[in-house]
């Protein structure tokens, strides 16, 4: 059978100082860590909150655009009407004197 080495009480002290340091070590450590991931989630969150940001002016800009394409397609019709009832209007106006311009013999 092995031995049992007794330990005397400077042994006991020393392992219990060493233990108490090794504690303090994985302590600071795990602050260490903390401290690193809280600032990882504020990067993460940051970059989130900017990929939202340029979703959302993506999306008014999209929209922007679309209200400017339907106000452009109805000007462009209303331009279309105006010009139809003017060339309607010029038709008109070119037949009166046409007609006006004809000799009148026998009046």
């Amino acid at each position: 059978m092995a031995e049992t080495r007794v330990l005397n009480e400077q042994e006991i002290k020393d392992a219990i100082a060493a233990l108490n340091r090794s504690t303090e070590s994985i302590t600071r450590y795990n602050d260490i860590l903390k401290q690193q991931r809280a600032a990882l989630d504020r990067i993460v969150s940051a970059a989130k909150e900017g990929v939202d940001a340029q979703a959302t002016l993506a999306k008014d800009q999209t929209e922007k655009w679309k209200s400017q394409r339907q106000e452009l397609i109805l000007e462009v019709s209303n331009l279309r009407g105006s010009f139809v009832r003017a060339k309607s209007l010029l038709s008109l106006d070119s037949a009166i004197i046409t007609v006006s311009k004809r000799p009148h013999w026998g009046t």
